[in-house]
């Protein structure tokens, strides 16, 4: 009987020593409270949202829009790209391995729709600070960049060309999708800015796809974008979390531990 409690109390050492919690980034959930221009995107940015990295401007060019429910329909508390070249920016947030660490995964995740027909399509990108504006992920430089198509499909690109294994692949709805994109190290293990590699996995929920990016994340951004005239792009409950992993070393030591002690006590 005291063997069996002994190794329960060591196999919940192993399981609970090394948790830690997420550490959320940054967050925005779009809930413009103060009525008026539909084009302000950086009202109340004190209230919707949140995160260390709290708060943060949009930039933004072209039609750019929160709370207009005549056009988003509901309370139109979403992030609206529309029309030709429109996009919005966290120009003044930088991702780095200061905010990611060693063994961080890098997890973004967003409620997304496109409208228009099914060449039409807005963006989500992810790329080096210090390109200023930068948003289309099929002629960008950036590290990684996706379009959500009005048809419900997604493309995935890495420095402008597409992933094989993601091209025109279907989402769960042709409607709003939460997408989580998780960025680590290569084999899915640490941080994208450990130097280690990077790869990115993105679900849906219900789907679920894996690539190798070539290259190591350093300092990065966010940005949304829209490409053509009469499309629109919705985002909400945008956020970005730095989710720990267990330590191999810490899980290592413990279970050393607790041999030793068991042999003692044999």
């Amino acid at each position: 009987m005291k063997r069996n409690q002994f190794l329960l109390w060591v196999a919940f050492g192993l399981t609970f020593s090394h948790t830690a919690s997420a550490a959320v980034l940054f967050a925005d959930n779009f809930t413009d409270t103060t009525p008026g221009d539909t084009y302000i995107v950086n009202e109340n940015l004190a209230t919707r949202q949140s995160g260390s990295q709290a708060t943060q401007s949009w930039t933004s060019s072209g039609n750019v829009q929160i709370g207009n429910n005549s056009v988003f329909g509901g309370d139109g508390n979403y992030l609206m790209v529309a029309d030709g070249a429109a996009n919005a920016r966290l120009e003044n947030l930088s991702l780095s391995s200061t905010l990611v660490g060693a063994n961080d995964k890098l997890v973004i995740q967003f409620d997304a729709d496109a409208v228009g027909d099914g060449d039409q399509w807005m963006s989500f990108m992810i790329s080096p600070s210090s390109n200023p504006g930068l948003w289309h992920p099929v002629v960008g430089s950036g590290d990684f960049g996706m379009l959500i198509r009005a048809n419900g499909q997604i493309q995935a690109f890495n420095n402008g060309s597409v992933f094989s294994n993601i091209n025109n692949v279907s989402l769960a709805s042709s409607g709003i999708n939460t997408l989580t994109l998780t960025f680590t190290g290569l084999g899915g293990t640490g941080s994208p800015f450990a130097g280690n590699g990077t790869m990115v996995n993105i679900s849906d929920g219900t789907n679920s796809w894996s690539a190798n990016l070539n290259a190591d994340f350093t300092a990065e951004t966010i940005s949304f974008g829209n490409y053509a005239a009469g499309g629109r792009g919705y985002v909400d409950n945008f956020s970005i979390t730095a989710v720990p992993e267990p330590s191999a070393a810490l899980l290592g030591g413990l279970g050393v531990l607790g041999l030793l002690r068991r042999r003692r006590r044999n």
